[in-house]
């Protein structure tokens, strides 16, 4: 009941869809202390100390949506970041349904609409996406595009650095299965 009253509380009268998952996403980032030393699993535990990092931003933002109502979910996945030096690192965020489309939301970095440096590999928090080298090389690889220039702009200068990793891990991935069966092939004329 309490995240729901909450929720209400910082929607108000709002009605729209995409207005709503902006204010619950503000909340979350002005009112979360960001802070690697509390993690928590559930979201009543998130309010009671008021910290986190993403995964508990993801957390709170997931159920303040989903007691309105509205489909949310938990992603996982890789974030490109230069703090403080450039690399990939595990990160989490949010996904609101508006009945069309799964919109991913990142609470804890305060963007409505992700940018290209998050590379989704899981829905909800797990580590199986990392088996078999991130779960990029074993599984099916979605990529969705998604054209946020009527949001305010959009920085293109990581699309072409994403680009080549994914093209890097596909050829891995071809090279590797090729590997397999020329080593299964040998083994069986011995």
């Amino acid at each position: 009941m309490r995240i729901k009253s909450l929720a209400k509380e910082i929607v108000g009268e709002e009605t729209n869809f995409i207005k709503i998952a902006e204010l619950l996403k503000s909340w979350v980032y002005d009112n979360l202390s960001p802070t690697w030393k509390k993690n928590e699993s559930n979201a009543i535990r998130v309010l009671e100390n008021m910290a986190g990092d993403c995964t508990e931003s993801a957390l709170l933002f997931v159920s303040l949506a989903r007691s309105l109502g509205m489909p949310a979910r938990e992603a996982f996945g890789l974030i490109y970041s230069v703090d403080p030096y450039p690399t990939f690192t595990q990160h989490a965020w949010a996904e609101v349904f508006d009945g069309e489309y799964w919109i991913s939301i990142d609470p804890s970095w305060n963007q409505l609409i992700v940018d290209v440096g998050h590379i989704k590999l899981d829905d909800e928090i797990t580590m199986e996406p990392l088996d078999g080298t991130l779960g990029l090389l074993t599984g099916n690889i979605s990529i969705s595009l998604v054209d946020s220039r009527a949001l305010g702009g959009f920085d293109y200068k990581y699309a072409w650095l994403i680009l080549f990793i994914l093209i890097g891990l596909l050829y891995k991935q071809r090279t590797n299965r090729r590997h397999r069966k020329v080593e299964s092939v040998s083994t069986t004329n011995h």
